[in-house]
């Protein structure tokens, strides 16, 4: 049974088993936090994990710390910290803490959560119940991670995901409600759906779906309403394998935007965080599905910069409508067979001078026009194959003048070196 002071207590739980919140017995001073402004700590150091349950409490603070794993389950916590300031949940220490408790706010509060420490993850399995519209702000330190297994239930107001750059924030579970998430600082990512928006701010940020997934082939899709970028974002993406057809889809991180128009870009970095390797990994690739007019400065205000020593990463806007591709390709192949050969040459001879036939077309550094510059990345891999530097047995060589002079000419010289002829291997 509670014992102890009717208002604000701040109590330390003082057992590494599992206990019931309500047990006095359980609290330092035999004071159970259970009001306005009242703080509840967790300190526990040892490796075994530790349930708390009960039943709903109201809280100020509740502030994990240390290397036991906490579970708080089975009670309603709604955050009140009266006229103390913001509501806080904190869990620092690296360990996984987990709440499984559906999260309340309350009139008198916003709420900040956050996490510190390399190795700590709080979990929050329950969902945040943020019918009042307060502002809640997700804040992952120091390489913590804060998940939202759980959600949110009917949200209109503003969550923010921030830090100081190396923490990550994941949305796991559906988000209701029209309110939006501020990515502001860190990584953002996950495999749940926000039905309001998604807005970069000021910071420097990341949306990276599969963010902290360690398998390199993991791949995820992130469903938000809307979504809206700036030049300090980056949007991350684990590429698996190619699209095929619209039957067998590329395998990749992705990014649905659901509503129509939903989509304003205004820079914005793409960024390959894992890719496959060789032949097999060459093609387009699906990352951003939206559907109507894109607004902001557009499509074109994305950037994406190759990695790797001759294999061309490009965006591509028409080959799949409705969606932003990646290319993966092997600089001068067109066909994406992973080898440059005569096939291929055909391919850029065909569209020599022409402007918007893609990379199927010999842009291959996508400027819009199939020039000297895509000839001379054609000459760099002739007769090669995609990771190795050796002739293919049995090719063609290369003969840069005639082959030039068949396409026209150009007022652009080869060339001075031929360096290319060193390049070690590729892809």
């Amino acid at each position: 049974t509670p014992s102890g002071p009717t208002g604000p207590v701040d109590s330390i739980w003082q057992t590494n088993s599992d206990g019931n919140w309500t047990t006095s017995g359980n609290w330092s001073s035999n004071n159970v936090p259970d009001s306005a402004g009242s703080i509840a700590r967790f300190t526990g150091n040892t490796l075994a994990g530790v349930i708390v349950n009960g039943t709903p409490k109201t809280l100020g603070q509740l502030l994990i710390t240390g290397t036991t794993s906490y579970n708080i389950s089975s009670l309603a916590i709604t955050m009140n910290n009266g006229t103390g300031g913001n509501a806080a949940i904190s869990a620092s220490g690296g360990a996984t803490q987990t709440i499984s408790s559906q999260i309340v706010t309350s009139s008198a509060s916003n709420l900040d959560i956050s996490t510190a420490g390399s190795g700590t993850k709080l979990v929050l399995a329950g969902n945040i119940d943020n019918t009042l519209g307060k502002a809640v702000s997700l804040t992952a330190n120091t390489g913590s991670v804060i998940s939202v297994n759980g959600g949110t239930n009917n949200n209109p107001g503003s969550m923010t995901a921030t830090g100081d750059g190396t923490g990550t924030v994941l949305m796991t579970g559906t988000m209701n409600g029209t309110g939006n998430m501020v990515v502001s600082a860190g990584t953002f990512g996950g495999g749940g759906t926000i039905v309001g928006a998604v807005a970069a701010s000021t910071g420097t940020q990341k949306i990276y779906p599969s963010a902290t997934l360690t398998n390199p082939s993991a791949n995820t899709t992130l469903t938000v309403g809307s979504l809206s970028t700036n030049a300090n974002t980056t949007l991350s993406f684990n590429l698996v394998s190619p699209f095929v057809s619209p039957s067998t889809p590329s395998v990749a991180d992705m990014i649905v935007v659901s509503n129509s128009g939903g989509l304003t870009l205004n820079g914005g970095h793409i960024q390959i965080a894992n890719n496959a390797t060789g032949a097999a990994s060459l093609g387009y690739y699906r990352v951003l599905s939206y559907n109507g007019p894109v607004s902001g400065t557009g499509l074109s205000s994305l950037t994406i910069a190759t990695t790797q020593p001759n294999i061309v990463y490009t965006l591509d806007f028409a080959h799949n409508p409705g969606f932003v591709d990646i290319h993966r390709g092997f600089a001068g192949d067109t066909n994406d067979d992973g080898t440059v050969n005569i096939f291929d040459f055909n391919d850029l001879a065909s569209n020599w001078n022409h402007a918007n036939v893609g990379w199927a077309g010999g842009d291959f550094n996508g400027d819009g026009t199939v020039n000297i510059f895509d000839f001379n990345d054609m000459a760099v891999n002739w007769n090669k194959s995609v990771g190795s530097n050796s002739p293919v047995d049995g090719g063609s060589s290369f003969d840069y003048a005639g082959m030039l002079s068949a396409l026209g000419g150009s007022s652009v010289p080869e060339p001075t070196s031929l360096a290319f002829l060193g390049l070690g291997a590729v892809g």
